[in-house]
């Protein structure tokens, strides 16, 4: 499934107002453009210019590749029920470290033979 910058940018600045109480206009505001601006930009009416992209990040403190970044907004998120809801997931992977011990120093390859005199 491939999903539009335009569309996925859009979903994850309206769940950024969402979830910080903040309005289209106090983001306008910041990026020093009319109350109206990024109405127009969410109802895709408008464009954006990519030096807006960097105001509305840091409006909301985030980077500009989150932005464009899936999960963000509910409606785009690909976790499901307990594993969304833990921040602490139990992870299932091995450390390399027990799988491979390490090499004794005799068994080492020797990389640098000593110089002859």
């Amino acid at each position: 499934m491939t999903l539009k910058a335009q569309y996925l940018l859009v979903q994850n600045i309206r769940a950024l107002l969402a979830a910080r109480a903040q309005t289209a206009e106090a983001v306008a505001k910041h990026c020093k453009h009319e109350g109206s601006w990024l109405s127009k930009i969410l109802a895709g009416d408008r464009g954006m210019r990519c030096i807006d992209l960097d105001c509305i990040a840091s409006f909301f403190d985030v980077e500009v590749a989150d932005l464009f970044r899936p999960g963000i907004a509910p409606l785009l998120e690909r976790r499901h029920g307990q594993r969304r809801k833990n921040e602490v997931a139990e992870r299932r992977t091995h450390d390399r470290r027990q799988l491979h011990p390490p090499l004794p120093p005799s068994k080492l390859p020797r990389l640098f033979a000593p110089k002859a005199k």
